[in-house]
C-alpha cells in the first residue's frame, strides 16, 4: 500500500487521501537565519562545496525560477518541482547563494526533479543540509534520492539546525533518466503533523571510477625521517609521504600521536612544522583506502633538542677554564692557530693534554700574544646523532692586574675573540677532520674522515 501511494505521489496524481493536508497551515519555513561564517568556513575548507565532475546541473540551486510565495516554477530549469510545492529561498547559503526548502515523510511530501542521463553502475557524492521547523513530532529529516521511481540512498537522521555536510557512500543505481530529491522521515502518516522540513544547499552526484586496487597488496612504507634533532630556531618543516596513487580511487587519512598541527591531510604527503615538535616519540599511522578496502602502515619519529654549544670561559694567569652546563657528553679541544686561519688542520699543536671530556676543563701553557682556537663538541645522549659544535677564534693574554690613579685593581681582559660560531650540523664532520681521539673515548660521536 506505502509503495502505490507514494508512486502516485511521485506520478503527481490527484487523490482525496493526498487532499487531506492543508499546505497553508503546515509550519511554513522560516525567514533565511544568518549563516555561522565559522561553519561556512569549515564546510569550504574540508572541500564540501567542491565537486569538479558533479554529473548534477546546478548542484548550488543558484539558478531556479520561482512562482507565488516562492514555489519553484514548473517551467524552472534544471531543477523543477515533481510533487507539491517546493520552495527555493535565493539567500546567503554556505557554498553559494540559493538552497531550496521541502517538507515530508514516508507517505506524502515535496520533491524535485532533474532530468539527466545515467547509466547502471555506482555512484556517490556528498550534500550540505540542514533541518528546520522541529516540533514535539518533527524531531528529524532524512534526504532520499531516487533515480526515476526506484530508491537509490537515504541518508542517516539529519537533526542539527546548522548547515552541515553530509556524506553519500557508494551506491548502486540504474540506468535512468530522472533525479529525484525528497524529504523524508520516521512517520508513514498523511497528516502535516508528522512531516519534516528541509533545507538543501547544495548536491554533488559523481560516477564511482573502475579502481584497479591491486596497489593495496603491496607493502606501503612512509618516506621521512626517524631521528630529528631539533635546533633552538626552527623554522623548517619535516616532510612524510607514502606512493601517490590514482586520486580518484585511493584517499588518505593520516594521524599523529601524540596529536600535533600537520598540513596536508587527505593527500599523499603531509608536512609538519618544525616548531610544533617537542622532544619525544611520535608515532604516525597512515590508511589508505580503495573501493571499501582499507591498508594502515606506521611510521616512528625520536625528536631530540639539539644541545647547545655555548661555553664560559674564564683565564688564571696562562691557564683557561672551560666549562657548560649542558646535560650531554662534552667534549674539549684547544690548538696553536698556526696559520691564523681560524680553522683546525694538520698543521695546529693541539695544547696538551689534547681533547678532554667533561662538563669542566682545563689547559695550561698558553703563550702571551699566541692565537688559538678551541672547538667544544656536545653530544645530546638521544639518538643514533643529535650533536653541536661550537669554534671560538682568539688572541690570549694573560690576566694581568692594573691599577688607575684613585680606583681599585681592575684585571686585562685575557682574550680577544676573533671569531665565535656554532658550525653547521652539515660539516660538524669535516671540522673535526684533525680532532684526535683521547686515549680512552666511550663517548657515541660521529666518524672520523681520513
Amino acid at each position: 500500500m506505502k509503495s502505490f501511494l507514494y508512486k502516485l505521489l511521485l506520478l503527481g496524481a490527484a487523490s482525496p487521501l493526498f487532499g487531506q493536508i492543508d499546505e497553508s497551515k503546515l509550519p511554513k519555513t522560516a525567514v533565511p537565519m544568518a549563516v555561522n561564517r565559522q561553519v561556512m568556513e569549515q564546510l569550504m575548507k574540508g572541500g564540501c562545496c567542491d565537486c569538479p565532475g558533479n554529473l548534477l546541473k546546478d548542484g548550488g540551486f543558484e539558478n531556479l525560477t520561482i512562482g507565488n510565495q516562492g514555489n519553484i516554477a514548473a517551467n524552472s530549469a534544471p531543477w523543477q518541482p515533481l510533487s507539491r510545492t517546493p520552495q527555493w529561498t535565493n539567500g546567503e547559503g554556505v557554498c553559494n547563494k540559493g538552497f531550496i526548502s521541502m517538507w515530508g515523510n514516508k507517505v506524502v511530501g515535496e520533491s524535485v526533479k532533474q532530468s539527466i542521463k545515467l547509466t547502471a553502475g555506482k555512484y556517490q557524492g556528498k550534500f550540505v543540509a540542514r533541518f528546520m521547523n522541529p516540533t514535539t513530532n518533527s524531531t528529524q529529516v532524512r534526504l532520499e534520492i531516487l533515480v526515476g521511481n526506484t530508491s537509490v540512498f537515504t541518508s542517516n537522521a539529519i537533526s542539527n539546525g546548522n548547515w552541515t555536510c553530509y556524506q553519500i557512500p557508494p551506491f548502486t543505481a540504474p540506468a535512468g533518466s530522472q533525479i529525484v530529491l525528497r524529504p523524508t522521515n520516521q512517520y508513514d502518516k498523511d497528516d502535516g503533523a508528522f512531516v519534516s522540513w528541509i533545507h538543501i544547499d547544495s548536491i554533488c552526484l559523481e560516477k564511482v571510477p573502475d579502481c584497479n586496487c591491486d596497489a593495496l597488496a603491496k607493502e606501503i612504507k612512509i618516506q621521512g625521517p626517524t631521528e630529528f634533532c631539533k635546533p633552538v630556531k626552527c623554522d623548517s618543516t619535516l616532510s612524510f609521504s607514502a606512493p601517490k596513487l590514482d586520486a580518484k580511487c585511493f584517499t588518505y587519512a593520516w594521524s599523529v600521536s601524540p596529536e600535533v598541527k600537520f598540513e596536508g591531510q587527505g593527500t599523499p604527503a603531509i608536512g609538519i612544522p618544525c616548531k610544533a615538535l617537542k622532544s619525544g616519540k611520535y608515532e604516525f599511522k597512515l590508511s589508505i583506502t580503495c573501493n571499501g578496502k582499507t591498508v594502515s602502515t606506521g611510521h616512528v619519529l625520536n625528536v631530540c633538542d639539539k644541545p647547545d654549544p655555548a661555553f664560559n670561559f674564564n683565564s688564571n694567569g696562562n691557564s683557561v677554564t672551560l666549562s657548560s652546563s649542558v646535560a650531554g657528553n662534552h667534549s674539549w679541544y684547544l690548538v696553536a692557530d698556526a696559520n691564523s686561519n681560524c680553522t683546525v688542520d694538520n698543521n695546529e699543536t693541539p695544547v696538551a693534554p689534547g681533547v678532554q671530556t667533561g662538563n669542566t676543563v682545563s689547559y695550561a701553557g698558553l703563550v702571551s700574544g699566541q692565537q688559538y682556537v678551541v672547538m667544544h663538541y656536545v653530544d645530546s645522549r638521544c639518538g643514533k646523532r643529535c650533536v653541536s659544535l661550537k669554534s671560538m677564534c682568539f688572541k690570549f693574554m694573560p690576566s694581568q692586574m692594573r691599577q688607575a690613579p684613585g680606583s681599585a685593581p681592575d684585571a686585562e681582559k685575557s682574550i680577544t675573540v676573533i671569531s665565535d660560531k656554532e658550525v653547521e650540523s652539515e660539516i660538524i664532520e669535516s671540522a673535526m677532520k684533525w680532532w684526535p681521539l683521547p686515549i680512552r673515548d666511550t663517548r657515541p660521536r660521529p666518524p672520523i674522515k681520513k
